[in-house]
């Protein structure tokens, strides 16, 4: 396990619990305040893990490092583009897991900072 992962744009390298934050927010779908739980920060008077999350997803490094992960995990943005192709030609509304999986999609196209 890469402890301390070099993001892959500006070369800034991750602290331990920003790379598990990284891992943590894929995991637990995109759920930036249950990565920052998870991935170990502490909440105090002033930052609660809302906070932290939203922060950390703010650092242009860390948006990077998910980019890259996603990426080398095959979500990148052809993939995105074809199984929303699928999906509208496959005619939404007609499952009720259509909405949820193109929300999922516009979720990582976001991430991937395609819209």
């Amino acid at each position: 396990m890469d402890l301390f992962r070099i993001s892959p744009i500006s070369g800034r390298r991750l602290t331990l619990k920003q790379y598990l934050f990284v891992h943590n927010y894929i995991i637990n779908g995109y759920n930036a305040t249950r990565a920052a739980v998870d991935s170990g920060y502490k909440a105090d008077k002033y930052n609660s893990p809302k906070h932290i999350g939203y922060e950390n997803l703010t650092k242009l490094h860390l948006r990077e490092s998910i980019s890259a992960l996603l990426t080398e995990q095959g979500v990148t943005r052809a993939y995105v583009v074809k199984t929303l192709s699928v999906a509208v030609k496959s005619g939404i509304g007609k499952k009720p897991a259509n909405s949820d999986t193109l929300r999922g999609l516009e979720m990582v196209f976001m991430l991937h900072g395609k819209v």
